[in-house]
């Protein structure tokens, strides 16, 4: 097997990893992504509410010749149209790519049969509420090929995907008794979806809940490993971090940051930042969007950011970007302040940092439960109750710091990448025609039954007149030496 780079990680670590590749890749994508693609030089479509007819026609208007390459993605925040995906020709679309799933993006992927990827859990949600025709089961709901795909996927994992050796599927709802029969149960349900693959597909199940019970025992080809670690290497710290945290070093910090999607509205965000001014028991880091900054410039009164910062009490540090996996490795940084979400919750078990969550959407709140459940946090949907959570984990702090190693020793026992890795060597002699998506080949468990029975059965048959015969010939001996006595 090749050896494949494993220093990207998320939808941008794909991109690159195609452009690399010499795929031409076209993407259609939020505004919001466009400062973090352009550095790879790749054809862009906005879709931003409003003006995106405007935008669209715009930007249809010439760089799209190279569509006869080997892969197109529409991915992003996007709402998918019909007219866009008439422009593309949905032939030539071999993934849609998505971070949260939108109502036309299943129905698009329903419709032609393109393999879907996404980073949201709960898409059981949007489903049951937007879509009671189509059929769902509990936090995998979509009864056609599909994929869940993790922030802090390796771009190892990824190339593997595109080069069709696997499947890859992560489901923390595999972690509890009851998601688990339905999980298992859909590979009598949809026999068209990837649960199912027909049998062929191998799929492994990453797991982040610690106590899954030992005694689940998975279908063949179906394996459950631990953490997957992100693929990028984290960030050193600068020497502004160094020195605020050497300040008063015997002061907990707290690191707070609620990720790049999700919003605070007026109310929330002016609430935690009055409650993070006024109390003294901890130094905080607090990573805030340039567009939420603006949002706390305005609620404030003031001019600008700059006005703002300079107004800061000394134990705040507000920025628009920190370091976050190098901070939580820290000794300094003592809680995380977090929204729930998946990149935030593993690095939070990994770097042993316990954790107080204010889920606000999608997969956050399954995470924020499972976090909660196994004693590696608190949760809370109030913000002005967040200084009284503050103060209830630090009451039992060594409580959920063990809980929270506890976790990163089991999940680092359950193999993590490098047991992914190793099961795609074993798998990698099966050959590429074996394992292509759309390879016509039935490799399923039924089938290699019914094989083995085949072969089974003319052995059986065999070894069964060999026993005749030679109980006929012992019988024959027999007979001739009593002949012969007598």
């Amino acid at each position: 097997m090749a050896c494949l780079p494993s220093h990207l990680s998320g939808q941008y670590g794909i991109i690159r990893e195609l452009l690399h590749q010499n795929h031409s890749v076209t993407c259609i994508l939020n505004r919001a992504c466009h400062e973090k693609l352009r550095e790879f030089q790749v054809n862009l479509v906005h879709n931003d509410g409003p003006v995106y007819e405007t935008v669209i026609k715009r930007n249809l208007e010439g760089p799209f010749n190279m569509l006869n390459g080997l892969q197109t993605i529409i991915g992003g925040h996007t709402t998918l149209h019909q007219d866009v995906l008439d422009y593309f020709n949905v032939n030539k679309i071999d993934v849609i790519l998505s971070s949260i799933i939108t109502l036309s993006s299943v129905h698009i992927a329903d419709k032609f049969n393109i393999p879907l990827m996404f980073s949201s859990y709960e898409v059981g949600i949007i489903v049951r509420e937007k879509c009671p025709d189509c059929k769902y089961t509990g936090t995998v709901p979509l009864p056609f090929p599909y994929i869940s795909l993790s922030n802090s996927l390796p771009s190892l994992l990824i190339e593997m995907l595109f080069e069709r050796f696997m499947i890859l599927g992560l489901y923390p709802a595999l972690n509890s008794f009851d998601s688990q029969r339905r999980l298992l149960g859909l590979e009598e349900m949809y026999p068209k979806s990837i649960i199912h693959c027909a049998g062929r597909f191998p799929i492994v199940y990453q797991n982040y809940h610690p106590l899954v019970p030992p005694s689940l025992e998975l279908p063949d080809g179906r394996w459950l490993v631990g953490y997957i670690p992100p693929g990028k290497a984290s960030e050193e710290l600068s020497d502004e971090y160094i020195t605020f945290l050497r300040e008063v070093p015997s002061q907990p910090v707290l690191y707070i940051s609620f990720g790049t999607i999700v919003r605070l509205n007026t109310a929330q965000l002016s609430s935690l930042y009055q409650q993070v001014c006024d109390q003294n028991d901890y130094k905080v880091i607090f990573s805030l969007r340039i567009d939420q900054q603006l949002e706390l410039v305005n609620i404030l009164g003031l001019n600008n950011i700059e006005e703002m910062i300079a107004g800061l009490p000394k134990h705040l540090k507000l920025m628009k970007y920190a370091p976050q996996t190098a901070l939580l490795k820290t000794e300094q940084v003592k809680i995380f302040l977090s929204h729930g979400g998946y990149s935030s919750v593993m690095e939070s078990i990994v770097t042993t940092t316990p954790m107080v969550l204010f889920p606000l959407m999608g997969d956050q709140f399954y995470n924020s439960n499972v976090m909660e459940e196994i004693g590696c946090s608190i949760q809370f949907s109030d913000m002005t109750a967040l200084y009284s959570k503050l103060l209830e984990l630090d009451q039992n702090y060594q409580i959920y710091k063990d809980c929270v190693e506890n976790a990163k020793q089991l999940m680092s026992e359950a193999g993590g990448a490098p047991k992914v890795v190793e099961i795609l060597e074993r798998l990698s002699s099966r050959g590429y025609d074996g394992m292509s998506f759309n390879s016509n080949i039935q490799d399923s468990p039924d089938v290699y039954s019914s094989l083995l029975l085949l072969l089974a059965l003319p052995i059986i048959i065999l070894s069964f007149l060999i026993w005749l015969c030679y109980c006929c010939c012992c019988r024959r001996g027999k007979k001739d030496d009593k002949i012969k006595d007598e």
